[in-house]
């Protein structure tokens, strides 16, 4: 470089490190300090680019060791040393030979196969070259607790085969940093000799473990034994575990770690004895039949025949096991002694009845009318109480499609049906139907229900998944083939009710009589437009009906919002009467509604007149629900009348009878004018009549009247002029 270079000064830039990119080369020498080997810092170490004079003498221990005797720092971060390279390391000793000779680097990092590096270990170890000592060392750092794993190695300190296969370099410096850890031991389902050579040859660790199927895994057992590398014996060992069968621990068809050092026999693994084994007093598993949940008969025709045990536990969906322990009972092969109960079928209690968890054999098919019935005929009694019956699952329907649903996820095969509009009274669902009993298991069961003043059978229903019922019999809630009992399981559940209120200068005060009350009342304020007000009041509710209560309403103290519709007349708007308290008038004008929740959120917002908009089924109550108290203020007063005299003169309510409404039209525009605010009741119903009568086929001009920015602004247009 010297020999070659034009300029009197060179930059040095060694092939370890990472130049930065605001680093330009554009540094000047001072004239003072032309004498000096100029050196940058590296990260935080002065070994990286340099910047050197032609006229300079190295040696060669200052050249590889990048320390210079005559030297000037510059507190100039220029470069960052790149790591060293790490290298992924198979088993073989070979491999690692082939590195040293292959690699560039002075130091490279060893990572083994069968550890995995923790997150948190950046491999940004870094030696300085003059650091002689640690470039010459191996370093280890701990694999766990153990000094095993990822190793810092270096080309000038080679391991021998022996301390490369034990993961033991003799000259080393030990790191108290977790690098890693010890890759858990690969675990396989060992029944067969063949298994156990498939195993052999898939796993990818040193050691494995072997469990058998018929065992269970106790909890606290972890599979987190490991072996250090130098740890030969036992790495070139087999090693079993304590296995409990009928609560007796042994060491007799357990779990296995096995080594691939250490290679077992056929006849080893058909009599689950190894004759060279390492014993741990480890109880680590338990003899167990398989369980399986069965809901029907064609999922235990199904386990029967695809399950490699010999037996296996059928546990019915509908029962709640309350002794666990019944699960250790266990039938070994050892001497012939368990011979005849491996062949027969075992119950237990089920409460009181044999009608609950069995111990089943594969060779033995049980009938489907034994299963049905659950009655066993050749079997074996346990005075054990295993289980109790489930209680018959509980589902609330509104639809056809509930109850599909409901009898698809349903476990127990009856199932109750609650409506959705009902409540449950003190019922405690308790009725089992026995099992042999297939008449009553095959039919509906009805409960009384308090509708109005009557009791009925339209309620609660305990039904069977046998039979599939109608969509008319869901819809009318009369079920055909049904047993009835003479008990009151539900009532009808009483609707919602909403407040609903704009602007009225009452409404606060009608509102808090009508909560104190009734605390289910909802409400429902400021929503601009009458019909939009009533959708927003009715996806409030989650009853199938609900009641709207006008904001200047005052409700009657005899009214008590308990009213319910027949399936008959859930499409009806009902209408209860009210008193107006300027002209006296008892009609539905400002009454209490009872309006279908799904057809109010779907009304027909084209129609001016928001009940009609509803439903074409209309139902006048002859009973008085309140006062409807509009006459507050001028403005309210006038309103209400325009509004409902609009509606009269223009006929826009369906089936209005003439006659009634011409009679309603005339009192209105005639009676009041002595009570509070009568004049403009007057006013605005003779104003109301003349708009409708000149609008009734104007829809557009009609609906106006639901605007009452509109309404406010001729209010104000008449009385700024008169």
């Amino acid at each position: 470089i010297k020999s070659i270079s034009f300029t009197k000064f060179f930059w040095i830039v060694w092939n370890d490190l990472t130049v930065l990119e605001n680093f330009k080369f554009d540094y000047r020498v001072p004239k003072w300090d032309e004498q000096y080997i100029h050196v940058f810092r590296n990260d935080e170490h002065f070994d990286g680019i340099c910047l050197l004079n032609k006229s300079c003498n190295l040696s060669s221990r200052e050249f590889f060791r990048r320390f210079y005797i005559n030297k000037k720092e510059v507190d100039i971060l220029a470069s960052i040393p790149k790591k060293f390279i790490v290298e992924k390391m198979s088993k073989s000793y070979d491999d690692y030979l082939k590195i040293i000779e292959t690699t560039s680097e002075e130091m490279f990092w060893i990572v083994p196969d069968d550890v995995i590096v923790s997150d948190d270990f950046k491999f940004d170890i870094y030696f300085t070259h003059n650091n002689e000592y640690d470039r010459n060392m191996n370093h280890v750092f701990l694999n766990g607790d153990s000094y095993d794993g990822v190793m810092l190695l270096s080309k000038n300190k080679v391991m021998s085969k022996r301390e490369f296969d034990n993961r033991f370099p003799i000259e080393r410096k030990e790191w108290p940093i977790v690098a890693s850890r010890p890759k858990p031991y690969d675990k396989f389902i060992i029944d067969t000799f063949e298994e156990y050579e498939q195993a052999l040859e898939k796993s990818s660790t040193f050691l494995f473990w072997g469990i058998p199927s018929n065992v269970e895994v106790l909890d606290d057992f972890k599979f987190d034994l490991y072996f250090p590398h130098d740890n030969q014996f036992d790495r070139n060992m087999n090693h079993v575990f304590k296995n409990l069968c009928n609560n007796v621990a042994s060491y007799l068809g357990g779990i296995v770690l096995f080594s691939k050092n250490k290679k077992v026999s056929k006849k080893e693994i058909t009599k689950k004895y190894l004759l060279e084994k390492k014993e741990h007093d480890v109880v680590a598993s338990r003899y167990r039949y398989p369980r399986h949940v069965i809901k029907n008969y064609n999922k235990y025709l199904e386990i029967q025949q695809t399950e490699k045990q010999p037996m296996f536990w059928y546990i019915p969906a509908d029962v709640e096991i309350l002794d666990e322990s019944i699960f250790d009972l266990y039938f070994p092969l050892d001497n012939g002694q368990f011979d005849y109960d491996r062949e027969m079928i075992h119950v237990f209690l089920n409460d009181t009845e044999y009608t609950g968890i069995m111990l089943v054999p594969t060779s033995k098919v049980i009938s489907k009318k034994e299963f049905e019935s659950r009655h066993i005929v050749e079997r074996k009694e346990w005075n054990v109480v295993a289980s109790k019956p489930r209680l018959y699952d509980r589902f609330v329907i509104d639809t056809y499609e509930d109850y599909l649903d409901a009898k698809e996820k349903s476990i127990t095969d009856m199932f109750w049906i609650i409506p959705k509009d009902v409540e449950v009274l003190n019922f405690d669902f308790n009725l089992r139907i026995p099992y042999w009993d297939h008449y009553n298991r095959h039919l509906n069961h009805v409960f009384q229900h308090k509708f109005r003043d009557e009791l009925t059978y339209n309620g609660i229903a305990l039904t069977s998944k046998n039979l599939t019922l109608t969509e008319k019999e869901i819809q009318y809630r009369f079920l055909v083939d049904k047993k009835e009992y003479d008990k009151i399981a539900s009532q009808h559940r009483l609707y919602d009710i909403v407040f609903i209120s704009y602007d009225e200068p009452n409404a606060e005060e009608n509102y808090q009589r009508l909560l104190n009350r009734f605390p289910r009342t909802k409400r429902i304020h400021g929503v601009k437009g009458i019909h939009q007000a009533h959708i927003e009041a009715a996806k409030l509710c989650e009853t199938e009906m609900f009641w709207a209560v006008d904001g200047d309403a005052i409700v009657s103290d005899e009214f008590n919002f308990d009213f319910a519709a027949s399936r008959y007349e859930i499409d009806i708007v009902h209408v209860w009467k009210s008193i107006n308290p300027i002209n006296d008038l008892v009609y539905g004008y400002g009454g209490i509604k009872l309006l279908p929740r799904k057809m109010t959120i779907e009304m027909d917002m084209s129609k001016p007149d928001m009940t009609t908009s509803i439903s074409s089924r209309f139902k006048a109550i002859p009973e008085i629900s309140n006062i409807t108290a509009f006459n507050t203020d001028p403005f309210s007063t006038w309103k209400s009348a325009f509004r409902e005299c609009v509606k009269l003169a223009s006929k826009t309510i369906d089936k209005q009878i003439d006659d009634e409404t011409e009679y309603r039209l005339d009192i209105w525009c005639s009676i009041g004018e002595d009570r509070q605010f009568g004049q403009y009741a007057i006013e605005g119903a003779k104003m109301g009549k003349e708009y409708g009568t000149a609008n009734k086929d104007n829809v557009d001009a009609l609906k106006r009247i639901n605007d009452f920015s509109w309404l406010k602004d001729q209010f104000d247009e008449r009385y700024r002029t008169h």
